[in-house]
Parts: C-alpha cells; sequence; structure tokens
C-alpha cells in the first residue's frame, strides 16, 4: 500500500505528459488563434507587442528557476558526515549510498543531458517551441516525483536519468524564443535576467534541502517537516504548474527566419547533421562552445561539491552556512548575471566594429573569479570563507549573458537552437569529470580537489574568451559556401527580408 502511494504522484504526471504530448497540434493552432482575438480585442496593438517579449521572459525565468531547483536539490540533500544518520534529511543516509554513488548519480544527469542536448536543440529549430518546453517541464517534474519516492539507488539513478533528457530542452528552447522575442542590441539583458533564475532556483533547493531546515524561518521549517522525499514531490508539483502557465499565458513568437525545408529525400539525421556543421563551420560558434565546456567545469564542480566541503568543515555551523550560501548564490548570482548582460550590451554599443567586444565581460571575470575562489577555500571561517565567496560569485557569474548573446549574433536563426544544444552537449565533460573527481578527493581531500581543479577551470575559460575577443571579424558562417553573413550584416538582413515581405520592420509583430 505504501509503495502504491508513493507512486501515484509520478503516475499522474506521466499521464499529464502524454496528455500534452497528444493535445499539442489542436492545442497550438486554438493558441494562436484565441492569441489575435485578443489583439483584435484589446484595441492597442503597440501595447501588446511591447508586453508580449517581456510576458514570454518573465514565463521563461519562472520555468527555468523549477528547473533549476529540481537540478540543486540533490546536492543540498546530502551529507557525508560520519554523524549524519537523519534518513529523513538526508538522501545519501536513507538509501545507503557514499560518494562514489552520488558521483555516479550526477554523471547519469549529465551524460543523459549531453546526450540529449542534440535532438533538443534541432528540436528547437523545427517545432513550435512553448508546447515543447511546457512538455519537457512535465518531464522533470515526473522526475522529481521519482526522485521523492525512489526506495534504491537505482530508481534515484532512473530519476537523474530523466532529469538530464528534460532539463536538456530548457535552455536550446528557452534561448532560441528569446532570440526572437528580443532585438539584438537587446539580447544580452535579456540573456542575463533569463540566466539570473538559475541562481534563485538555486538558492530555493539550498533552502529546501537538507539543511534548509535549520535556518530558523517559518519556510525553512516547512521543509525541515517535509523532509527530502516531499520536498522533492513538491518540487515536481510546482513544475507540474509551471508548465500549464506556459501553455495557457505564452504566445509563440514568429521565427525571424523560417527553417531551411528539408529536401524531398531528407531524413532527420541527414538534416542534423547539416545544422551541426553549420554551427561547427563558424569560428565564432566554435570558440563560444569551449568556453562553454570549459567554463561549465568550474560551475558544476562548485555547485556539485562545495556544499559538502563545507557541511564537512563547519560541522557546527550547518544552519548559518545554508543561509549564508543560499544569500551567496541567489543574491550574487542573480546580480552578477544582470549586470554582466547589460555591461555587454554596453560594451557591444560603445565598440560596434568589434563584433566579438562582449567577450571582454566574461574575460575579466574569469581572471577576478579564480584567486577570489582560492581565498574563499582556504579562509579558516565560516563568515570568511562566504563573503569570499559572494565576491567570487559576483566576478564569475558575468559570463553567460554576453556569451550567449555573441552565439545568438553570430548565427542564423534557424540555427540557434542546434547552436544551444551543442553547448549543453559540450558540457558533457564537465560531468564526467565528477565521476573522476570523487576518487581523486578521497586521495588529495575535498579541498585540495576544489582548490586545483576550479582555479584551472577558471584560467583554461579565460584563456578562450581572450581567444574570441582577438577573433575580430571571423564571424561568418563559411559565407562562401552556406550564404551567412557576419552577425550584425545578419541581424539586418534577416529584418530587411522580413519588411520586404510584411512591410516596414516596425510594424511587425513577431508574434503572429
Amino acid at each position: 500500500m505504501a509503495s502504491s502511494s508513493r507512486g501515484r504522484p509520478a503516475t499522474v504526471l506521466l499521464l499529464l505528459l502524454a496528455a500534452l504530448s497528444a493535445a499539442q497540434p489542436a492545442y497550438v493552432r486554438a493558441r494562436r488563434s484565441l492569441h489575435r482575438a485578443k489583439i483584435v480585442l484589446s484595441g492597442t496593438e503597440a501595447q501588446a507587442r511591447l508586453a508580449r517579449p517581456k510576458l514570454t521572459l518573465c514565463a521563461l525565468w519562472a520555468t527555468y528557476v523549477t528547473n533549476q531547483w529540481s537540478r540543486g536539490l540533490l546536492a543540498n540533500s546530502v551529507s557525508f558526515r560520519p554523524d549524519a544518520l537523519d534518513g529523513g534529511r538526508y538522501v545519501n543516509v536513507a538509501l545507503g549510498f557514499g560518494t562514489e554513488s552520488y558521483a555516479h548519480l550526477l554523471a547519469a544527469f549529465s551524460c543523459a543531458y549531453a546526450c540529449a542536448s542534440l535532438p533538443a536543440g534541432l528540436a528547437a529549430d523545427m517545432r513550435d517551441r512553448v508546447p515543447l518546453l511546457a512538455i519537457a517541464c512535465a518531464g522533470w517534474a515526473c522526475a522529481m516525483c521519482m526522485h521523492g519516492c525512489a526506495t534504491s539507488v537505482g530508481v534515484l539513478l532512473a530519476s537523474r536519468a530523466l532529469h538530464g533528457v528534460s532539463a536538456a530542452f530548457c535552455s536550446p528552447v528557452a534561448n532560441s524564443l528569446i532570440a526572437d522575442a528580443f532585438s539584438a542590441e537587446q539580447r544580452g539583458g535579456a540573456y542575463s535576467v533569463y540566466v539570473s533564475a538559475l541562481y534563485a532556483g538555486t538558492a530555493l533547493a539550498i533552502l529546501s534541502g537538507g539543511g534548509g531546515g535549520r535556518l530558523g524561518t517559518p519556510a525553512a521549517g516547512v521543509a525541515l517537516a517535509l523532509g527530502w522525499r516531499s520536498s522533492a514531490c513538491a518540487v515536481g508539483g510546482v513544475s507540474a504548474l509551471a508548465a500549464l502557465a506556459l501553455l495557457v499565458g505564452v504566445p509563440e513568437p514568429r521565427r525571424q527566419a523560417a527553417p531551411a525545408p528539408p529536401t524531398a529525400h531528407a531524413g532527420l539525421a541527414s538534416r542534423g547533421v547539416r545544422s551541426v556543421r553549420r554551427v561547427l563551420g563558424c569560428e565564432t560558434a566554435r570558440l563560444a562552445l569551449c568556453a562553454v565546456a570549459v567554463r561549465m567545469v568550474a560551475g558544476l564542480t562548485i555547485m556539485s561539491w562545495l556544499p559538502p566541503h563545507c557541511k564537512a568543515r563547519f560541522p557546527t555551523e550547518e544552519r548559518a552556512f545554508a543561509s549564508l550560501y543560499a544569500a551567496a548564490v541567489c543574491g550574487g548570482g542573480m546580480l552578477s548575471a544582470v549586470l554582466g548582460g547589460f555591461a555587454s550590451d554596453a560594451v557591444g554599443r560603445r565598440f560596434a566594429t568589434a563584433p566579438h567586444a562582449r567577450a571582454a565581460v566574461p574575460l575579466v571575470g574569469s581572471v577576478l573569479a579564480a584567486p577570489l575562489f582560492v581565498v574563499a577555500l582556504t579562509r579558516s571561517s565560516l563568515n570568511g570563507t562566504m563573503a569570499w565567496f559572494f565576491l567570487h560569485v559576483l566576478c564569475s557569474e558575468v559570463w553567460l549573458g554576453p556569451t550567449l548573446s555573441i552565439l545568438a549574433g553570430a548565427l542564423p536563426p534557424d540555427a540557434r537552437g542546434t547552436a544551444q544544444g551543442l553547448c549543453n552537449f559540450a558540457q558533457i565533460g564537465g560531468g564526467l569529470l565528477q565521476s573522476a573527481f570523487a576518487p581523486a578527493a578521497s586521495r588529495f581531500g575535498l579541498a585540495n580537489a576544489l582548490l586545483v581543479t576550479v582555479p584551472a577551470a577558471y584560467a583554461a575559460s579565460a584563456g578562450v574568451f581572450a581567444a574570441l575577443l582577438r577573433s575580430g571579424a571571423s564571424t561568418a558562417l563559411n559565407a562562401s559556401s552556406r550564404g551567412l553573413l557576419p552577425s550584425r550584416q545578419l541581424d539586418a538582413g534577416i529584418a530587411g527580408s522580413a519588411g520586404a515581405i510584411s512591410g516596414p520592420q516596425q510594424k511587425r509583430d513577431p508574434f503572429l
């Protein structure tokens, strides 16, 4: 009876996922008709056009919060201290696994995420994106309910794999939507606002994880009373609501350029190969993908191993650690991401003739982040560690908005989803590294492993951002064979062709 009741939430969400998939074609047609009717009835088309990109960005931000909240819950629900014996609070105690199995759980998510990323990017380039994102959101909601109902490490491993496949669709779809909803001059700021959800979701994972119940606040008390099982199911429920909100409230923007029609004999695999070649044929895209791969090694390592390290190093201050860590990640990360995005927009306007001038922002951030992380990890007190870690987060998290903006500007609209899928796939190295990190931590100590891995990743990413900054005018996608233009000409050409077809650009509504 108990196992049946535990599996009931997951069964309900599986049925919801199947229903969403079956209803997608009819729903897309109905939503477009309803959205056109709303604009006609409003009588203020200009205001509707202004509000829709903001509405889309808000909905994508909320969805990404649930994505990162669910993704970070495992790391904040484990404790490998010898005196950690509460199976209701710590998942590793309840299911009886150690650091090596924990590393395998991290690798399962990363490998599934990477393997699903390229199909997710291709789907974002070829299908209606809002229903696709809603289905993916329902998928990780189901994975979280499996997480909460897990009775063995095998079930938890399966939930992590499902979570990785579902989460792989989030960024390709969302970044494609943002690129179509905002102009080239606004993308850096829009991407940075979207990326700031990563830190809000991570902070929620910290507060609802094993250490969150010691904060002394009503919300933390609820987290402690629920335990890791009910907390996971609660996150799944919130994710399901976010999927429903996407379907009801977000219109599908018109693509800036229609996807290239397939030839009569071209299958999905051949179309995918061509799309990947188009992305990898661009030097800017190659450098940006390399920067993402290297930089994510630092991010994944910190997210996965810093909480267990601090809980073991300051065992009597776990309550203070949870609050300070959440404040540093949420406050510092959101502020850094937003400032980095808008700073990159300002740099792009100031140096309009340098297509990759935005790369100076993540370059400076990576150079400053490495020594700040070393100082933070070598402090003898928790307050000193978290104060320096906050400064490290302020410098380190400026990178993603500018990088995505450079990548989107260098590619045609029908290749941006594939590019983001390749970005996700590039993270497989960082995910696989987590499996090798556990033996290294056991041999040399967790602190020493962190002190080597994270600064080295920052130094390598700074080198790649410097190469991206120096690459100058080489932003074309092999124009002679593919007919593509550098990013600024590409955006102008897209706008011009749209104006030639449907009239002046200022009268064009991307959501219709």
